[in-house]
């Protein structure tokens, strides 16, 4: 399945060193079939070319539009240039030359946080669900 990201759809998780946590989705489609049935003009900018397009869905859809999230919710915040590269990579207009496997892709994220910030350290995360 593909799923959509908005900025709106994140929150939830209090304190304890989680800054954002992903807690809820928009739409999906099915990967390679479809294209998105919505487009959501209050985050029209947050899509990639191709959901505009009306062409269809591939993995790298999903994120394009979770580096544009992240982007957004880092405001004017100044991120490490390894950091930057990353993000910069999932933003490109063809979806064929964006990160195509999210595993795989959060594999080499996470490599490139360890580069700028050092080991993750691991806390434990509270989600109310009456928020």
């Amino acid at each position: 399945d593909h799923l959509l990201i908005y900025p709106d759809r994140i929150g939830g998780a209090t304190g304890h060193g989680h800054g954002l946590v992903l807690v809820d989705w928009t739409a999906s489609t099915l990967l390679g079939a479809e294209h998105v049935p919505l487009l959501n003009p209050a985050w029209e900018s947050f899509y990639p070319p191709e959901v505009r397009g009306k062409r269809i869905a591939t993995a790298s859809l999903d994120i394009f539009m979770a580096a544009s999230t992240a982007l957004y919710l880092a405001g004017e915040q100044k991120m490490p240039a390894v950091v930057q590269r990353e993000f910069e990579r999932c933003l490109v207009p063809d979806p064929a030359k964006r990160p195509q496997d999210a595993e795989e892709f959060y594999n080499q994220f996470e490599h490139s946080i360890e580069l700028a910030h050092g080991p993750r350290q691991y806390v434990t995360l509270d989600i109310d669900p009456y928020r």
